[in-house]
């Protein structure tokens, strides 16, 4: 549905724009065109767009030297542009993390030319140039490959007698295809077709033309900064004087721009880039500079309703999973309550249902029969893990004797020596004087990570009362956001499937990534970043043991 409304935006633009008259013969003879928005490179898009409900303001200077050379009747070469300075103002709006609009509208500070002089009079000066409009469609995004669709018409705004526009209607049809690394390395590629009527510009028939660019990005790992390069190129169109060969050049700039881009506080983001042309194609300055700054603002979440706040201060403590966890009594093994019911009806008709020789009206699992290993063999329950240290007895080299969980033989059911790196702190299960540990960029777990995500499982598995834990992700802030997020969420995944390997019950364990929207310290220092990078074991819901009731009939 998404690609179809941007499709019928694209065709009832097209038909406004044929529909138009065509205009005279000058046209804007630079139009470097730079892409709105934070996730744009320079010139070209990217598939992601703006957040719900978010709002991109930007504003950037730019020089090109020698952008629009043309040869004269005389056969004499002209520099239609010598200089041209200008800036330019864009906005830009996302609707649910798919849609975003925007719109771009430059203005020229200065424009010389070189003792040129047309019919239509002198381009120098200053003025507007051609509004811009855009709406991109973001349609698709997996495994770190993204696709979009993107709209932009631009509006006659500026004077087509001094080189500044275009004088009509064009439509800018373009298809966005881009992938994103974990090493915070983003490539993009666009191709695009610029619809417009033919029109001539001194030896140059300007007609059609097709864009195609290639670019890419890479977070440099340092206070928010980025470095990138895009290589653009135009193939024109048109039938006037094209059989000299230098005109089809000339209507066919290429152009490589490199840049270095901060990204800093608040949405906050800084652009510096330079490049020149590669050949001397209408619109490919020998240099070109820019410099530009913009700032992007998120809506706010809404506010924690008051149930969800907490009333109350709660005192933390410090309970470490080694020791023996509280008894057993209305509340079985993994989180599994068997309250006292009353059973005279069914005992009536079935005195002994499960036939271990326990009374239905005394049993309280009367589906199951007691399994008579001389530990609690009177309640009619099977007792699968008698000392309920996580470790079922079948595995059990001490089943009367719970294992003490410190990283010495957790998985064979005795009491070991040696203190636990594990403990429940709060809602916390914190890991004391360790860390997990991935390669850096990836989720691949690192194998000094293993032994302490053992004592993770062991410990899950004695400590039966947490019925529900997150494993949480967490990154610093250097790279991309969104990508961190990424990141953050693949490594609680690969946790979370370890812990699930080592017996831990998959329905008693979520996973989610956080990125660096949770720091604990500040990511201005390598330390505050390395404790930034962390993996958290928040508990959601833990089951307090109940009193003991009385066993026996009904009451």
């Amino acid at each position: 549905m998404l690609m179809l409304g941007v499709v019928r935006i694209g065709l009832a633009l097209g038909i406004l724009l044929f529909a138009l008259p065509a205009a005279g013969q000058s046209q804007d003879a630079a139009p470097f065109e730079a892409a709105v928005g934070p996730n744009a490179l320079l010139s070209l898009h990217t598939s992601r767009a703006l957040p719900h409900l978010g709002v991109w303001a930007g504003l950037s200077l730019h020089y090109a030297n020698d952008p629009a050379i043309a040869q004269l009747n005389d056969r004499t070469i002209a520099r239609l542009i010598q200089h041209r300075v200008g800036a330019e103002a864009a906005l830009a709006f996302g609707l649910w993390s798919r849609l975003e609009c925007a719109a771009a509208l430059p203005v020229y500070l200065r424009q010389t030319a070189d003792n040129y002089t047309s019919a239509s009079g002198t381009p120098t000066g200053t003025g507007i140039g051609d509004l811009r409009i855009s709406l991109k469609g973001h349609l698709w995004e997996s495994a770190g490959f993204g696709f979009a669709a993107v709209t932009e018409v631009t509006v006659p705004t500026g004077d087509r007698n001094t080189l500044k526009g275009e004088g009509v209607v064009t439509f800018l049809p373009r298809l966005v295809v881009d992938f994103r690394h974990t090493i915070g390395l983003h490539v993009a590629f666009n191709v695009a077709y610029r619809f417009r009527s033919q029109r001539r510009l001194e030896d140059l028939a300007i007609d059609d033309e097709l864009h195609l660019g290639l670019g890419l990005e890479q977070q440099l790992g340092l206070a928010g900064l980025s470095a990138g390069a895009e290589f653009s190129l135009a193939l024109g169109f048109g039938t006037l004087n094209d059989n000299d060969p230098t005109v089809s050049l000339r209507k066919s700039p290429i152009e490589l721009n490199g840049f270095l881009r901060w990204r800093g506080w608040r949405g906050l983001m800084a652009t510096f880039a330079a490049g020149s042309g590669i050949t001397e194609g209408l619109g490919a300055a020998d240099l070109r500079v820019l410099l530009s700054i913009g700032w992007l603002i998120t809506a706010k979440a809404p506010p924690a309703s008051p149930s969800t706040r907490s009333t109350s201060r709660q005192k933390t403590t410090s309970d470490p999973i080694g020791h023996k966890p509280p008894p057993l009594t209305s509340v079985r093994f993994d989180a599994v309550r068997f309250d006292a019911v009353r059973f005279d009806a069914l005992a009536k008709a079935d005195p002994d249902r499960d036939g271990d020789g326990i009374p239905n009206s005394r049993d309280r699992c009367p589906a199951k029969p007691e399994d008579r290993d001389a530990f609690e063999d009177e309640d009619g329950c099977p007792d699968p893990d008698n000392d309920r240290d996580g470790v079922p007895d079948v595995q059990d080299r001490c089943p009367l004797k719970p294992e003490v969980v410190n990283g010495v033989d957790d998985d064979d059911g005795c009491p070991d020596k040696g203190k636990s790196r594990v403990v429940l702190s709060g809602k916390q299960l914190k890991l004391l004087n360790a860390k997990i540990f991935f390669r850096s960029g990836s989720d691949v777990l690192e194998g000094r990570s293993r032994p302490i995500l053992r004592e993770v499982a062991a410990a899950l598995r004695a400590y039966w009362t947490i019925r529900k834990l997150r494993v949480e992700g967490h990154t610093d802030n250097r790279g991309d956001k969104e990508m961190n997020v990424d990141l953050s969420e693949r490594r609680a995944r690969r946790v979370r499937t370890f812990l699930i390997s080592r017996g831990v019950a998959a329905h008693r364990l979520i996973a989610k990534g956080y990125g660096p929207t949770k720091p604990v310290a500040k990511n201005r220092t390598r330390k505050g970043r390395a404790n930034n990078r962390r993996v958290v074991f928040e508990v959601l819901e833990k089951i307090a043991p109940k009193p003991s009731r009385a066993k026996g009939g009904s009451r």
